[in-house]
């Protein structure tokens, strides 16, 4: 879970320079690409979970599971808000 936090957290960061700096096209695609490759480690674990925990889950695969659902989430929303700055970058 260290790597995703570590991913997240500089997803986070990125997006938050674009967001009070500047506003370019490749600035917005760089951002979009982080949050792309944070959403395919986010899924990657939750597919370790599921397929290396135990067949029912307790309340520690649990949380994991919600917390990687709720930074995907986040992320997802980084990548379209990317895509709506990029459509108005100059």
């Amino acid at each position: 879970m260290p790597s995703i936090f570590g991913k997240v957290v500089a997803l986070e960061n990125a997006y938050r320079e674009l967001r009070f700096g500047v506003q370019s096209k490749e600035n917005c695609f760089a951002v979009r690409e982080i949050a792309a490759k944070t959403i395919r480690a986010i899924k990657e674990d939750r597919d370790r979970i599921y397929t290396t925990g135990p067949k029912v889950h307790g309340r520690f695969e649990a949380s994991q599971l919600d917390l990687l659902s709720k930074w995907q989430g986040e992320a997802e929303a980084v990548f379209d808000n990317c895509e709506r700055m990029a459509a108005k970058a100059a």
